[in-house]
């Protein structure tokens, strides 16, 4: 619900005549002008015209619909995940573990979703594989390990931080990796780099300055709310933060339950003001958070934005790699999401989003396949991870 129509009214504080006067306007977006706002920015970070990013958003709503109608007769186990392809003129694709049906096959041609189906693994399977790697690659004692499922290929890639005393190269590493793990085939791929493989990014409503005591940490996400009615907003449980600011005013941010963990890296806290559902594209721009993508839903080769407020612009990339888990010396997060790597320290537990729809919070950066991803926890997960839920429309 928009409840204002200047940021200095949101918090329901008065900052006074001088603080108000000197306050930027802000500009309220609803859904269909943030989705264009947002296609006009994507196409400019990909290279594309606004025509194109739109027929690849639109393949990406069309994907969903078939995926949910599949899961719907097939199981949801059935369903590896979906793929959009690079190029945004491109057939988007779903992927099944076993064989698909005929009505399944039609079904999707109707919607020029394509079917590849015969994969040989499921969603879960996958993710077991990935663990299995990660948590043996963490008990040789390397302190730093990132693993990513490739549903593309139905692969596992793993990377970690070099160790005195342990193998130097991904193929040292792959020689001495125990028997029990010889089963997992070739569709694993391990490096080990020479440059810490994770990096969680720290420096009352979503996209916010996060400060402890004074100093700026990190980035608000998403107003929350639990199954008591008592709301707040998220940041990355790393940042450890203590106030939000708002119009250059630091107000108290009471930690409420923090999560490093099987579902992530997220925690939240309470204000002493209202927290609408709300949240930040970039510093000028505020918009109603209208949904929530389903984890199931969340695509490869799917562009989506972020903000973050020392990056302080509203950022796009696409989804990389998805069941990313992450081990550094805070703890393990696992079921996060990479994207190419658009993000800086301190944006940290800010909003990914399309549109008004809310994806995830931000928290860090990760090493996958030699390359620096952005990495963040997925919004469907807070649940989950903390009994709170985004706020929404």
């Amino acid at each position: 619900m928009l409840v204002a129509a200047s940021a200095a009214v949101i918090l329901g504080v008065s900052l006074g005549a001088s603080a108000q006067a000197s306050a930027p306007a802000m500009t309220f977006q609803d859904e269909a002008a943030a989705i264009e706002w947002d296609l006009a920015v994507i196409a400019k970070s990909k290279g594309w015209t606004v025509a194109e990013a739109r027929a690849q958003h639109e393949a990406g709503l069309r994907l969903d619909r078939v995926r949910d109608a599949v899961a719907f007769r097939l199981g949801e186990s059935a369903v590896v995940g979906g793929m959009l392809a690079e190029e945004p003129l491109g057939v988007p694709s779903l992927l099944i573990k076993g064989t698909a049906t005929a009505e399944v096959r039609q079904l999707a041609a109707a919607s020029g979703v394509r079917i590849l189906d015969g994969q040989p693994y499921t969603a879960a399977q996958l993710r077991k594989r990935a663990s299995v790697v990660h948590d043996r690659l963490v008990g040789m004692g390397y302190p730093e390990v990132v693993t990513a499922v490739d549903i593309a290929t139905a692969g596992v890639s793993a990377t970690v931080t070099a160790q005195s005393g342990l193998p130097a190269t991904g193929a040292a590493l792959a020689a001495s990796l125990p028997a029990d793990l010889n089963d997992l085939g070739d569709g694993v791929a391990l490096a080990v780099s020479g440059k810490p493989a994770v990096r969680r990014e720290t420096a009352a409503f979503g996209g916010l300055r996060n400060r402890f005591n004074g100093a700026a940490r990190c980035t608000s996400g998403w107003s929350v709310i639990n199954s008591s009615g008592t709301t707040g907003v998220s940041t990355a449980a790393h940042c450890s933060v203590n106030q939000i600011t708002h119009d250059g005013v630091n107000h108290p941010l009471a930690l409420q339950a923090q999560h490093i963990g099987s579902q992530g890296d997220v925690e939240w806290g309470t204000t002493t003001f209202p927290e609408p559902d709300d949240f930040h594209p970039n510093g000028l721009v505020i918009r109603d958070v209208g949904a929530v993508e389903p984890i199931a839903n969340i695509t490869l080769n799917e562009t989506i934005c972020v903000y973050g407020r020392t990056t302080n612009a509203e950022e796009c990339s696409t989804v990389d790699a998805l069941d990313v888990t992450i081990t550094d010396s805070l703890g393990t997060s696992k079921r996060l999401v990479a994207m190419g790597h658009v993000t800086q320290p301190g944006d940290s537990g800010g909003p990914w989003y399309n549109g008004v729809r809310a994806y995830g919070s931000h928290v860090g950066e990760a090493s996958i396949d030699g390359e620096p991803r952005s990495v963040f926890q997925v919004a469907d997960l807070y649940d989950e991870a903390l009994a709170v839920r985004v706020r929404t429309t």
